[in-house]
């Protein structure tokens, strides 16, 4: 619950409605969860949903600093060929 909670409050609702769901698995009686799923449901249906923004972000960082990394390697190798 502590998890989904943390997803919840930085609004990524598709996470926290995952955890959430786990919670109604093993405890199906848990109305606060049940609401919070229902709640994610909503700021999902209007485009709140903040999930795939850190991965796509930190996916990028990756590629730039591979790229970065790249090109100063071949920038300061003298033997590179041109083909």
């Amino acid at each position: 619950m502590r998890e989904g909670l943390e997803y919840y409050w930085q609004q990524q609702y598709s996470f926290a409605q995952r955890d959430f769901s786990e919670v109604i698995t093993l405890f199906p009686d848990h109305s606060e969860a049940a609401k919070l799923i229902q709640d994610s449901q909503e700021h999902i249906v209007k485009g709140e949903d903040q999930s795939g923004t850190a991965i796509l972000g930190a996916g990028l960082i990756v590629v730039i600093v591979a790229v970065h990394f790249a090109c100063r390697c071949w920038r300061n190798n003298p033997d590179r060929s041109y083909g």
